[in-house]
């Protein structure tokens, strides 16, 4: 397994826990939208297509600015985020 989809299968795992584990209800939806959004990484690897994953996670890595998550599941998950930042490399050009 490659480092971007080792880093992105353990980044789903801490948010499948994280969404599964936090108090907070104003949450709830940013973990199902980021749950989506490494669905498509997943489908985008599985295709072989990597300038498409690179896409999608700098489009995540955007829109983690915009959307925070709370508490220690939250930080649990952005820094398995950034883990799989740092994994993927720059973006395709």
């Amino acid at each position: 397994m490659s480092e971007p989809q080792s880093s992105l299968t353990a980044y789903v795992a801490v948010l499948a826990h994280s969404a599964d584990h936090t108090t907070r209800a104003e949450d709830r939806t940013t973990y199902t939208q980021r749950l989506a959004a490494a669905a498509r990484m997943y489908l985008a690897i599985h295709s072989g297509d990597l300038a498409l994953f690179k896409e999608i996670v700098a489009t995540e890595e955007h829109a983690h600015g915009w959307g925070f998550l709370s508490g220690e599941e939250g930080s649990k998950c952005e820094a398995a985020f950034a883990a799989l930042v740092k994994a993927v490399g720059p973006r395709a050009a």
